[in-house]
């Protein structure tokens, strides 16, 4: 059986009031980040070649003081290195690279731990977000899906 790299899972959740307004600010916080380092690649276009191990530790660097989680951050800088690479293979100029409207995060699940850390379901019908308000204060958002 193939292994798989990335597994994309939308699930449909309600979230109101304070919970809805923390997610919002998390998907905000990692949208800041992904420009940051598409504007840091603007002004440096060979960082565009880095390997993703290596565009990972410049998104650790650029982005800590934006949304303090490593994880998100290891997230939003895969889903940019991803988009890189495509780029390159398509041999646009990452200069002329721009962000379309769109807010999520993204988690990267660390490879001893068993399952993610920042988004787990706790049961059947429950979510637990780690969560970041507009201060970048963390906070824990228990949301159910629906």
């Amino acid at each position: 059986m193939k292994q798989f790299e990335y597994i994309t899972l939308r699930l449909p959740f309600h979230a109101v009031g304070g919970e809805a307004r923390l997610i919002y600010w998390t998907a905000w916080l990692c949208r800041l980040c992904a420009h940051k380092l598409l504007s840091t690649v603007k002004e440096n276009p060979l960082l565009a070649s880095l390997s993703q191990y290596d565009f990972i530790k410049i998104g650790r660097k650029l982005c800590y003081d934006i949304v303090p989680n490593r994880r998100y951050i290891d997230g939003v800088s895969t889903l940019m290195h991803a988009s890189l690479q495509s780029a390159k293979t398509l041999k646009v100029d990452v200069t002329k690279l721009e962000l379309k409207p769109w807010l999520l995060f993204q988690s990267e699940a660390e490879p001893w731990a068993k399952g993610n850390l920042n988004i787990q379901f706790t049961d059947n019908n429950n979510i637990r977000i780690s969560v970041f308000d507009k201060d970048k204060q963390k906070d824990i958002c228990k949301t159910s899906h629906t």
